[in-house]
């Protein structure tokens, strides 16, 4: 019975598409998964029948053979390892079945299968074990978490004299143990690597107590295929000097086209995600045993023996410590080279974030008194030359992996305590929020942004745990980098990758390490003041949008005392006038060098229009702000802006600028010097001075006057430049060709006053 349908299941995959065929597979799935478990045979059969199919397939087409294995693969994972047998060998099904996809897939490999190939044994592998670890947990009535606490707890209470700690779980004899007690998973390439064992050097079974020794032997079976997937996947690479041994993908991936590519990038994927998946199901204790963290850079090849120039041999753990070992004097300044792998344009470096995520890290991992050398060492180098880009600045893959890595290990790690990556990340943030001269690629601004990326990917694992305190610097520069004029917009993007869920920092990988009231604290200090100033901005650009848009005198006049309104009434006056000024940006920012020329033609007459309005605004807020609220400072600030107008844009900007000027002149913050600074800045117009309406120019004469006629700006001008009136000299080459009325009364009058 159970040979036929075998037969059926497998014959129905060209017709699964029809729903009564669909029925009927579940049907026949749940029959064999039943009988699989009453009648043990029946599941070899049914793997020795799919695999018949599946070289069947292969002899047509590779894309059959990809076809066959998606639909045939997650069925047999689902029937023989969706429930525990009830009697016998509780891993047999799960063993057989891991093992031959292992063994198929090597086979896939020899015969230069396509990748797409690769990934759907990468899919069986990971399903059959969810499958099981899922079966595990209903035999157990509970989650393989929960068990391994309480059998911690059990631990905690037995006699001192009995070994507390699980000998399956030695980072020395771990893979010795899984090849011995599971023979059918070992392939011929392990077995090459796999040392001599002595008999009795194993325990086929380490654990006592049933439930131990199920998740025991699930957790490293999984991991055993794992570690085999990983080493098939990467080959250490020894160059000339055979000391900086690497790692970059084995042979078995060769350049293809795109698709090609894509699919053995999507394999690399799910092995990383496998990993992912059977680490997190391990306890800490467990991961230390192993002594997962040095598998993080080797990715499994720690103990290959390499050929030295001498004759010997080294291992890959001993030619890589000087890139493991902690280092309190890496820095800025002496940077470490990244401990994981750059090769591969960064495709390796997938694999190690699949097994750094999970692993659970004490939290004084980094306290002076620690000596954990390997472990705090890897975990330092990273995250120093993480923050740097070191070695991973050219490829956009492995930056992104980078970034996750940052992400994961500020989360586990970083704390008050840490003042030197703390200072790392202060500095940093203050080199990307202000303007500095750079010699590398690329300009000064595109750095600016890039070196802000490590920081932000840092600052959003931190935020997940923390309490306050020990980021104010760095959180005060994420709050100021969105008003940068350059890359703020890009900042101010990168703000919600602090609040975005992330694959690394799932909260099952550390639970603890999560504060649930992350994120109203995060709001409260990084987001509510930035709300705070996009709204006031928001006030002020939408008051100048209403006034360039506006041709109602009135109603300008009215938006004009709303500004000062808004100015005056705010608790920092210096911010609003700053947000003020900046408010009509979009006006103005589209100019550039080219456009600021006196002899540019062909200027859209509307853009212009608006322009005028937008300087206008400024200057009738001005004549109705109080003018006791400005500081010198703050008047100086504007007068050198309005003074700019009158060279670099003569032909919307002096006329609001002349107005400007005019109501700063009588602020009590207005300095006398100052009026030198504005007839510099008036005689600057040169001939372009009488190409200006006379309406402009009778307001320029009025400015002149009033400023010639302050006893405390006269006196300036008298001590700058004595008998030789030298402003005088430009005032009079600039007004040579006056003509109008009314303009001339008012020069008359200046030149009287200068007279007397």
């Amino acid at each position: 019975i159970c040979s036929e349908l075998s037969t059926f299941l497998f014959a129905a995959e060209h017709d699964a598409a029809s729903e009564s065929t669909s029925a009927l597979v579940d049907q026949t799935l749940l029959a064999l998964q039943k009988a699989s478990i009453i009648f043990p045979p029946v599941f070899p059969k049914l793997v020795s029948d799919s695999s018949t199919v599946c070289r069947s397939a292969a002899s047509r087409s590779p894309a059959e053979l990809q076809a066959t294995l998606h639909y045939i693969l997650p069925k047999l994972a689902f029937t023989g390892c969706s429930e525990v047998p009830k009697s016998g060998e509780k891993t047999e099904h799960f063993v057989l079945l891991l093992g031959t996809f292992v063994n198929q897939l090597n086979s896939s490999f020899e015969s230069e299968a396509t990748a797409n190939v690769w990934v759907e044994y990468a899919i069986g592998v990971q399903a059959a074990m969810r499958y099981f670890r899922d079966a595990c947990e209903a035999s157990l009535g509970r989650t393989i978490k929960a068990e391994l606490r309480q059998g911690n707890e059990r631990q905690q209470n037995e006699d001192a004299t009995r070994e507390k700690a699980d000998p399956r779980f030695s980072a020395e004899r771990w893979v010795q143990y899984a090849s011995q007690r599971f023979p059918s998973l070992v392939t011929a390439q392990t077995q090459e690597a796999l040392p001599e064992l002595k008999t009795g050097d194993i325990e086929t079974s380490a654990a006592e107590d049933a439930a131990d020794q199920l998740i025991g032997d699930f957790l490293l079976i999984s991991l055993f295929v794992t570690r085999q997937l990983y080493r098939r996947a990467t080959a250490v690479v020894s160059p000339e000097d055979n000391v900086s041994a690497s790692i970059a993908l084995s042979s078995d991936f060769k350049e293809g086209s795109d698709e090609e590519k894509q699919n053995q990038d999507q394999y690399l994927q799910l092995l990383s995600d496998t990993a992912k998946f059977i680490v997190s199901q391990m306890n800490r204790s467990q991961q230390d045993a192993l002594s997962l963290i040095e598998e993080v850079p080797s990715l499994f090849h720690s103990d290959d023996l390499i050929p030295q120039a001498d004759g010997q041999t080294a291992s890959y753990r001993e030619l890589a410590q000087k890139d493991w070992i902690f280092d309190s004097s890496l820095g800025k300044t002496n940077p470490p080279r990244f401990p994981l792998s750059g090769l591969s344009d960064g495709r390796t470096i997938i694999l190690s974030f699949g097994l750094l995520v999970p692993l659970q890290l004490p939290a004084s991992i980094f306290d002076p008194s620690n000596d954990a050398g390997v472990t705090k060492g890897i975990l330092y180098r990273i995250l120093i030359a993480g923050l740097l880009f070191k070695d991973h600045a050219a490829s956009p893959r492995s930056r992104a992996v980078v970034l996750a890595i940052l992400t994961s290990l500020a989360n586990k790690c970083v704390a008050a305590d840490m003042t030197d990556i703390l200072d790392s990340l202060n500095s940093q943030i203050e080199l990307a929020i202000n303007s500095y001269s750079d010699t590398d690629a690329g300009t000064p601004d595109d750095n600016r942004a890039l070196i802000a990326r490590p920081v932000f990917a840092a600052v959003a694992g931190i935020l997940r745990k923390y309490k306050g305190g020990y980021l104010g610097k760095v959180i005060a520069g994420i709050i100021k980098g969105p008003a940068d004029q350059k890359i703020g917009h890009v900042l101010a993007r990168r703000v919600g990758l602090l609040f975005r869920d992330q694959d690394c920092l799932q909260r099952e990988y550390n639970p603890k390490l999560f504060s649930p009231l992350w994120r109203q604290r995060a709001y409260v200090e990084i987001i509510k003041p930035m709300l705070a100033k996009a709204w006031d901005m928001a006030d002020f650009r939408k008051l100048a949008l209403e006034f360039v848009l506006s041709d109602n005198v009135a109603r300008k006049q009215e938006i004009a005392q709303e500004s000062a309104s808004v100015i005056q009434n705010d608790p920092r006056p210096d911010n609003a006038i700053a947000r003020w000024s900046q408010s009509i940006q979009p006006w103005i920012a589209g100019r550039g060098d080219d456009a600021m020329d006196h002899g540019q033609e062909g200027e859209a007459e509307g853009d212009l229009i608006a322009r005028s309005n937008a300087l206008s605004f400024l200057a009738d807020t001005l004549e109705v702000l109080d003018p006791k609220l400005l500081k010198p400072s703050k008047v100086a600030t504007l007068i050198h802006f309005f003074g700019n107008m009158f060279d670099f844009d003569v032909k919307a900007g002096v006329l609001p600028a002349a107005k400007a000027l005019t109501h700063l002149s009588n602020m009590e913050g207005f300095q006398a010097t100052d009026g030198d600074k504005i007839i510099s800045s008036i005689c600057t117009l040169k001939d372009d001075f009488k190409l200006q309406v006379s309406e402009t120019r009778s307001v320029i004469y009025d400015l002149i006057n009033v400023l010639i006629s302050r006893p405390d700006v006269s006196n300036d001008l008298q001590y700058r430049y004595g008998s030789t009136s030298g402003f005088m000299t430009d005032l009079l080459q600039l007004c040579r060709n006056e003509r109008d009325p009314k303009c001339l009364i008012t020069w008359f009058g200046i030149l009287k006053t200068f007279l007397l």
